[in-house]
Parts: C-alpha cells; structure tokens; sequence
C-alpha cells in the first residue's frame, strides 16, 4: 500500500487501526527530526498513543501521515471556530446596542510547549544536560472543553487525597475512595498505583480535569521524603500519570485491568541538584485515548514546595491498561457477550458494549467493537460512527435480535443504549439558548438508531462490497421540555423494517429517548447502504431533471426574502 493510498483511506475511514502498535516497542532514530510547532493547547487533536512508543511521528511514514492530517484538522476547527466568534460578535451588535462578546471568553495566546528531548533506547536514561532547566510557572489559562476534549468515563468530587487515600487506590480500593461510578465488582483489584507497595506520592493536592497547559488534566502532588531521585522521579511522574488515568476511568472498560507502561520517559535533571527539602510533583497530560486500549500520556515537572523553579522534568511518560490474562474485550460470534465486559454504567447496570467499543467503531477494530463478523472492515471504507465530541452513544445495555436472522432484519429487532451528556459538554457551552442543542437531539438518536440494523448485519450479506451510508429522511418530536446537563440519556431504538434492493439497502427505524424514565424525545427514521454504483448513478427525487426553486417559481416574487 502506497503513502497515497494511505492519506486516500484515512481520509474516508478517519485514523486507520495499526494491530501491532502493541507488539514491541518501536526503534527511536539515532538523530530524529526537531518536532513541529505545538498547536495551541484548545486546537489540538488526540491520536492514538501507543505506551511502546513515546513520540509516534518519530517511527514510520504511517504515523507521521496520521499527525500532519490531525493537525491540519486541527487547524481548520481554529479558523472555523474564530468565523463563527466574529460572526456571533455581529450578531449581537445588531439590537442596536454596541457589538460584543457573545460564548466564549477568547483565550490568550499559548505559548508553545518546550520541545521533548531526544529519548534514549528503552531502559536507559539520557545524560544529565551541561545547563539548568529551570522554568518560570505556567500561566494560568481558561478551562475551555472543546468538541476535541476527552470525556471522562466516571467522574468523582474528590479533588485531594491524603496519605490514606492513596494507600487505599494503591491496594485497588478504587470504589471506596473515587465514589460509586467506580465500582467493578472487584474486577479492579489488579489496578495498582506502585508495585509493592512502593508508592512515592505522599499527597495530591489537586486533580483537575481541563487543568494543566494542554487542557487535558493535571495532578498536583508533594513527594514522600527523602527526595526521590534518578528513576525514583521517573517511577514518581509514573504514579501520578496512573492516578489521572484511574480518575477519568480508563480502566473500567477492560476487566481485571493492569497498568503496563511504555518506553522510557525523558528525564533531565538540574545540575544544581534536587536538595534534601519537600518535593511538589505537577503532571500534565498531553494525551488520553481508548485506541487500541487506554493508554495517556503527559509531562511532568519537580519543584520544591512554595518554589518556582523546575528542579527536574519527565517528559513522554506513557501508561496503558491491559485486560485480564484470557479475558475477552469484544462481543463473540453473533455480538454476543457471554462474559460481561466489566462496563457498568452510573446506575449500577452492567452494559454489552462501552466507549471502548463505541470508540473502536469509531476509528478503530471493528471486530473488537462488534464481534468477528465484522473483522473484514477493518482498515477499509465501512461504516463508522461519528468520533470525538461527535460520538453521541457511550454504552449498549442490551440487544434483543439475533445478527444474520432474516426475522430480526424484517422488523422487531431492538437494543437500549445510554449516552452520558456532562454539563461541561462543548454542545452546551456553544448553544444559543439554555437547552441541548436540536442538533444533538437528532444527532444522538440517529446513531443509536443506525447501530441495531447495523450489527444485527445489514451489511454482513456481502461483506465485500463498498457500501456508503445516507439518512433519507424522517420526523421527531419534543415531548416536555428538560434538563439534559449531566443527565443519562436512554435510547430506546426498533429496527422496524429492512427492504432490499439492487444496489442498496434501505431500513426503517422508531426510537424514543427517556431520562429517569420519562420520555422527552421521539421518531422515525430511515437509513439507506448504497452501492458505488448506486451513488454515482443516482438521480435525486427530481429525476435528474432541473426544477426551480420555490423563491425562482414564486410569481410575484416577495419584496423581502
């Protein structure tokens, strides 16, 4: 496959998976390229992280074509973003009043990020540097959660631990400390802060989610005296980067998790020496994804307590998560799952499927997402949900069909699925009015809707074939007007029909959305698979005929539009 091929496909299918990310890690050249510009901490895209490797554009042309496309989306959303603030500021000046800001306060802008040092072959740290690297504080900017911001799987209101707390999530007491969105049923024992025992963090301070220069996360932490130093700060930036991991809940998607790190970290240290006083640990992450399993990254800065100067940095300090020896992480033959997954959702409930598998439908494998039957779309143009902010279903809670049964496909077939909507979600930042967006409304009901006729198999009877989805059309109701922010939206979804024609595939659907129990949102909708040769022959409803528009066959015509 050539380099073109690759940019046309990732173009199509968005990032392609790569299966053997996790093989071994990948070899750093003897003298990589200087890294490009950072972007600015709101624009940047995630990719996936792979913890065998600490920077992936430094390892095949593949990675590389993966970057330059993230970035360059990233720099598309910008200039979208800044039209769509000069537009709102003109907008807002037109009740005749002076123009001003309208939705987000506009951010200063971000310095550039210090370039990570070259990285030595895993298990060997890189030379002390001839010069200081100290650094003055980071500058505070405005928490902002953008469409590209990494939801959390759970969330807690605990913002500090002490000694005992840490002592707990060190011995996989995780539920006790973090509150009950954390519950596994015990499958999280094996979720270790240290080894040993030998935890270093003596105290967090602060955990924030949208903390640290990126926006992505930031642990605050003191140190356990004596000063740790050498890889006792390496094994320090480690344990704070596995804490941050278990409190946005990267391990609840795997059953009986462990923690497996990558290659190893930078470290420079200051020639001056750590000292012998209170040492404060500040780690941000600069990466969180759930492709192919969850894993972050992030950077880490020591300084003495009450200090400014940066005694020490760790950069590219990559941690994973792994499922059980043996454990399953998709559904079997047929999607089914007679294993649970370990996802439990915020009520208690065990689901079928988690954002782990939402988001390998994603971008991912879908075999993991879907079960077996689906390994041949994998790498190639297939039917995707929407990723990011965009992916507005988290969980499956149940299916009730039989994939590939011509009964279930003629109509019946239904599933329940759940999408969490936080408060902090950039949809409720970016409305106009005080309510989820209609946008959203519609969006999260067509996607519920789409996945029970997909995997149930519309498309399973010629595997082969290059198919491209198209919603044709359909209606939907407000049914009472609600409060959706941290709400659990629950989607009711019944694949009503399923007819089959040359070259296309087209399927009916109902669907009502509830929270709590109450519906406040429902339709009916249609999908259609067609063909390549389906599409480019197509005709419209006009029958390729040119028809004019109702302003152009409006006689006499309005004298205001």
């Amino acid at each position: 496959m050539t380099v073109v091929d690759q940019a046309q496909r990732l173009d199509f299918v968005g990032e392609a998976f790569d299966p053997l990310a996790f093989a071994a890690p990948a070899p750093v050249p003897a003298s990589p390229p200087p890294s490009p510009t950072a972007p600015s901490p709101a624009d940047t895209s995630s990719t996936e992280i792979n913890p065998t490797e600490t920077n992936p554009t430094r390892t095949n042309p593949t990675e590389l074509i993966r970057h330059l496309r993230a970035t360059t989306a990233a720099a598309h959303a910008s200039a979208l973003r800044a039209q769509a603030a000069l537009q709102l500021r003109v907008l807002a000046g037109l009740d005749g009043g002076p123009a001003r800001p309208v939705g987000r306060a506009a951010l200063p802008a971000a310095p550039a990020l210090p370039a990570a040092p070259a990285l030595p072959a895993a298990g060997a740290l890189p030379p002390v540097p001839a010069v200081p690297v100290g650094l003055p504080p980071a500058p505070v900017w405005p928490r902002v959660t953008t469409e590209a911001s990494f939801k959390p799987l759970a969330r807690s209101a605990v913002r500090t631990l002490g000694a005992a707390d840490l002592d707990r999530l060190a011995r996989g007491a995780i539920a006790d400390v973090l509150g009950p969105p954390y519950d596994q049923d015990g499958h999280d024992r094996s979720v270790r802060l240290a080894a040993d025992g030998g935890l270093l963090l003596a105290a967090v301070d602060a955990i924030e989610l949208r903390g640290g220069r990126p926006g992505r996360g930031l642990v605050r932490a003191r140190l356990v005296g004596p000063a740790p130093h050498g890889e006792g700060l390496v094994e320090a930036a480690a344990q704070a980067a596995r804490l941050f991991a278990v409190y946005v809940g990267l391990h609840l998607v795997l059953l009986d998790a462990h923690f497996v790190d990558g290659a190893a970290p930078g470290l420079q240290v200051d020639p001056g020496g750590i000292g012998s006083g209170e040492l404060e640990l500040v780690l941000e992450v600069t990466d969180v994804d759930l492709v192919p399993r969850p894993a972050l990254r992030a950077d880490a800065e020591i300084r003495a307590v009450g200090g400014d100067q940066v005694l020490a940095r760790v950069t590219d300090v990559t941690v994973g998560l792994r499922e059980g020896a043996g454990r399953p992480v998709g559904p079997g033959p047929g999607g089914t799952t007679p294993v649970w997954l370990g996802r439990k959702n915020r009520f208690g409930d065990r689901a079928m499927l988690s954002e782990f598998h939402m988001a390998h439908f994603c971008r991912g494998d879908q075999e993991i997402a879907l079960g077996p039957e689906f390994a041949g779309y994998t790498g190639r143009k297939a039917t995707r949900l929407p990723s990011g902010g965009l992916l507005l279903v988290d969980r499956v809670l149940e299916v009730h069909g039989t994939r590939g049964d011509p009964a279930s496909l003629a109509g019946g077939a239904w599933h329940v699925t759940e999408y969490d909507a936080p408060a902090d979600s950039w949809y409720f930042a970016d409305t106009a009015n005080a309510s989820m967006p209609n946008c959203v409304y519609m969006e999260t009901s067509l996607q519920a809707a789409l996945m029970i006729g997909y995997y149930l198999g519309a498309t399973l009877g010629d595997p082969a074939a290059s198919v491209s989805l198209r919603n044709l059309g359909g209606t939907a109701r407000v049914l009472r007007e609600v409060d959706l922010r941290d709400a659990t939206i629950r989607q009711h979804s019944t694949l009503l029909s399923t007819t089959d024609m040359p070259g296309s595939s087209l399927q009916s659907f109902a669907y009502t959305l509830s929270v709590d129990g109450e519906p406040f949102y429902e339709g009916e909708t249609m999908f259609g698979y067609f063909s390549d040769a389906a599409l480019a022959n197509q005709t419209g409803l006009d029958a390729g005929r040119s028809v004019p528009t109702w302003l152009e066959a409006t006689s006499p015509r309005p004298a205001t539009r």
